[in-house]
C-alpha cells in the first residue's frame, strides 16, 4: 500500500508541480505548477487546477471527495474542504445502521443499505483565486465563487459569492474585494480573466494586475 502511495505521488510530480503527500486516494486530476504538502489528505475523485498551493505546513490539510478546486488558489493549514453530514432523522447518527464495517463485523445484524451519509454524491466546488485561512471548514456540496476570501476559522454551510470576504461561524459576507460594477463585468467575460492566460502573458502583464479598476478597463471593459 504504501508503495502504490509513493508510486502515485511520482505520477503526479510532473507540469512543474510538487506533491510531498502520500496520501492520495484514487482519480486525482491535478494542474501545473501546484505545490501540495505533505500533511495533505486528498480524497477519491478530486480535481486541482494550475498554480493551486495546500499549504499545510504546521496543520493537516483534508480535502474529501468530489472536490474540484480551481486554479490559482491559496489553502491554508488546517483547512478542511468537503466535511459530509450523517443523516441525523436516523434514531442514531452512529455509522452502526449504514457502514459497510459493521455490516461484516455484524453479519447477523440487520443491516439495511441505508445511505447514512446524506450529501455524500454532493460536489464541492471551489473556484478560481480563492484564498482559504487557516482552520477554515468548507461543507459538502457548498461553491465558493471565484476571487472569494474565506477568513481564519470560518465555518462555511453556504455558497460563497464570487470576490466576497466572508468570516464567521456560520461564514457571512463582511465586504467584497472589488465594486459590484467590477465583479459584474468580470462574470460577462470570463474567459478574458487573467488567470485563463498562459504564463507568458501573466509574465507580461504582471503589472496591471495590482489594481482592479486599472485591470478591469485595460482587460475586460469593452468600453475601453
Amino acid at each position: 500500500m504504501v508503495l502504490k502511495k509513493i508510486l502515485l505521488r511520482k505520477k503526479y510530480n510532473k507540469n512543474n508541480s510538487i506533491v510531498k503527500t502520500i496520501n492520495i486516494e484514487n482519480d486525482l486530476i491535478i494542474g501545473s505548477y501546484c505545490n501540495i504538502s505533505k500533511r495533505v489528505v486528498i480524497a477519491n475523485n478530486v480535481e486541482i487546477g494550475d498554480f493551486t498551493y495546500l499549504n499545510a505546513s504546521k496543520y493537516w490539510i483534508t480535502i474529501e471527495s468530489n472536490t474540484s478546486i480551481g486554479k490559482y488558489c491559496s489553502i491554508g493549514p488546517g483547512v478542511h474542504i468537503g466535511a459530509g453530514n450523517h443523516d441525523y432523522t436516523f434514531v442514531t447518527t452512529h455509522p452502526i445502521l449504514f457502514d459497510k464495517y459493521y455490516e461484516k463485523k455484524l453479519n447477523k445484524f440487520d443491516f439495511q443499505n441505508a445511505n447514512g451519509l446524506v450529501d455524500i454524491d454532493r460536489k464541492t466546488i471551489i473556484g478560481n483565486d480563492v484564498w482559504i485561512g487557516l482552520n477554515a471548514i468548507i461543507k459538502r456540496g457548498v461553491r465558493i465563487g471565484n476571487g472569494a476570501v474565506i477568513g481564519s476559522g470560518s465555518i462555511v454551510t453556504k455558497d460563497v459569492p464570487d470576490y466576497a470576504i466572508v468570516g464567521g461561524n456560520p461564514a457571512k459576507v463582511i465586504k467584497y474585494r472589488t465594486s459590484e460594477e467590477n465583479i459584474n463585468l468580470i462574470n460577462e467575460n470570463l474567459d478574458k480573466m487573467w488567470y485563463n492566460w498562459n504564463i507568458e502573458k501573466i509574465i507580461e502583464n504582471a503589472s496591471d494586475l495590482y489594481n482592479f479598476d486599472k485591470y478591469v478597463k485595460k482587460f475586460i471593459d469593452k468600453k475601453h
